[in-house]
């Protein structure tokens, strides 16, 4: 098979004429037919290298769009004159192949289908890598290497610099958003490699310190609201309606209000659950595990989702933030509180509570965690925080492992201050403080959290308390007993 190399003209000004090479022609048809670039004229000479015919096709100068302040006679390579027929001798005089070339590639959707016909190219004038041809493709194709790499880190910082001016302005209006390059109105998103995908948008910055998370085709994927610190805050927000918000227990994340969330949605119910820093998918951060950051965070997701008329439920350290966070803001867009099997007023036994739990057990708790976390994870969930321990109990293995991953996903560092946070935070201050109605729920079983130091006392301190006895529940039974729990919060909720 003969090779018959390849000359490009102008590519705003020419376009493709049919080569008498068949294999020339079809892999051109087939890189033509899938970008669909501009017009560029193609035309072949012999092994022998004879002068090149470009026949020039547009009597106006479609150049002096893509170059308004260059004429045509000041372009290297251009072929001027309507209908002229303008001869090269080869391919070696002056800058014109070169430019000619460079023109061409250019007008490729991106350097990866640059680099596709450039090789193609080069393997027709294999049998010619003396002749300038080959250097001067050489160098062209440099050039569009390093002109490629401009436009998309220039393109990638205009973007950025939209967004910044979108933050600014307190708004995210859609319009806004980054859009995929646009090539002769064609989208050219799905033609680029993964190696130049880097330009198109993942992350999008909002107002309130909120990251909204996009994948590549645009599409909002994991919610996050930025804490004071910088903390990222996974937060689930489904359905419409009147606003649930759930705060989970220690070490667990949001995932194990699954059954809540999913009864109360059912009922038209719009449900909220975060991941307390250091939990689940949010922030694993140095620092801020205690009850007075706990509710800061949650604030800043009750503010970021403007919830108004809000029910709080808190479980076991879930209900100590709801305590504090309730307590302290006081904000008038909450309506009712939960605690389910929480931790306030006080865990820890001290001189002032003489019913309170040796520092001993919570120690015992720190050690396990920090230098044995997998196993003492597995103890708990398959022991008394289900009551699975009790004689007689049916024992949910899937249960168990969904416990123990909720709790692998964490942070060691913050699971072992956490517990600092609800054994001995002091929030009999924070349960005068709450005005709203208060449902308090725990089982007469529960051996993590036991009743006569938690609940019974905290009824005493509550505006407008109601408490809610269930005689053999353990600990863990929003999930165990889901189907009571559900009814009576759903009972009081409509209340």
């Amino acid at each position: 098979m003969s090779r018959h190399p390849i000359a490009f003209a102008d590519p705003a000004t020419a376009e493709y004429e049919s080569v008498e090479s068949q294999t020339l022609e079809g892999h051109l048809g087939e890189i033509t037919s899938h970008h669909q670039f501009s017009r560029a004229h193609v035309t072949s000479w012999s092994d022998e290298l004879h002068p090149v015919v470009v026949r020039e096709v547009d009597e106006r100068s479609q150049s002096q769009r893509h170059h308004p302040d260059r004429s045509t006679a000041q372009r290297p390579g251009h072929l001027g004159g309507s209908g002229a027929r303008v001869e090269y001798d080869g391919l070696s005089v002056g800058d014109e192949p070169r430019d000619s070339l460079r023109n061409s590639l250019f007008h490729f959707d991106c350097f990866e289908d640059a680099h596709r016909i450039g090789h193609f190219v080069a393997s027709q004038i294999e049998g010619h890598r003396t002749s300038t041809f080959a250097a001067e493709y050489s160098i062209a194709f440099k050039d569009v290497k390093v002109a490629a790499n401009r436009h998309f880190r220039t393109a990638k910082r205009n973007r950025q610099l939209a967004h910044r001016n979108a933050l600014r302005s307190h708004r995210l209006d859609k319009s806004l958003a980054p859009r995929p390059h646009i090539h002769n109105g064609k989208n050219i998103k799905n033609s680029v490699s993964s190696r130049t995908r880097f330009c198109l948008p993942k992350v999008i910055r909002r107002s309130y310190g909120v990251a909204v998370h996009r994948n590549a085709r645009g599409e909002r994927t994991m919610p996050y609201v930025t804490a004071n610190d910088g903390a990222q805050i996974f937060y689930k927000d489904w359905g419409e309606g009147q606003p649930i918000v759930f705060h989970h227990g220690w070490p667990l994340s949001s995932d194990d209000w699954d059954a809540q969330m999913m009864f109360f949605l059912q009922h038209g119910y719009r449900v909220i659950a975060h991941d307390r820093r250091g939990h689940g998918r949010s922030s694993q951060t140095s620092d801020g595990h205690d009850m007075d950051t706990y509710a800061a965070d949650a604030a800043a997701v009750a503010n970021h989702l403007d919830l108004h008329d809000a029910i709080h439920i808190g479980h076991s350290t879930g209900g100590g933030e709801v305590a504090r966070y309730v307590g302290q803001y006081r904000a008038r867009r909450i309506a009712k509180a939960v605690l389910i099997s929480a931790v306030p007023p006080l865990m820890v036994k001290t001189d002032a509570n003489p019913g309170g739990t040796p520092i001993e057990v919570f120690d015992n708790f720190r050690e396990g965690t920090a230098f044995n976390r997998a196993q003492f994870f597995l103890e708990v969930a398959s022991g008394p925080f289900y009551g699975f321990n009790r004689p007689g109990a049916t024992v949910l293995e899937g249960v168990i492992r969904n416990w123990w991953r909720q709790g692998m996903m964490g942070s060691v560092k913050a699971h072992y201050e956490g517990i600092k946070a609800f054994s001995e935070t002091d929030q009999t201050e924070d349960l005068k403080a709450i005005e709203v109605p208060t449902l308090v729920m725990h089982g007469d079983d529960d051996q993590v959290v036991p009743i006569a130091d938690a609940s019974l006392l905290t009824i005493k301190l509550l505006q407008k308390g109601t408490l809610k006895v269930y005689p053999g529940f353990p600990h863990g039974m929003c999930t165990t007993h889901a189907d009571v729990i559900n009814a009576d919060l759903l009972a009081f909720i409509q209340s």
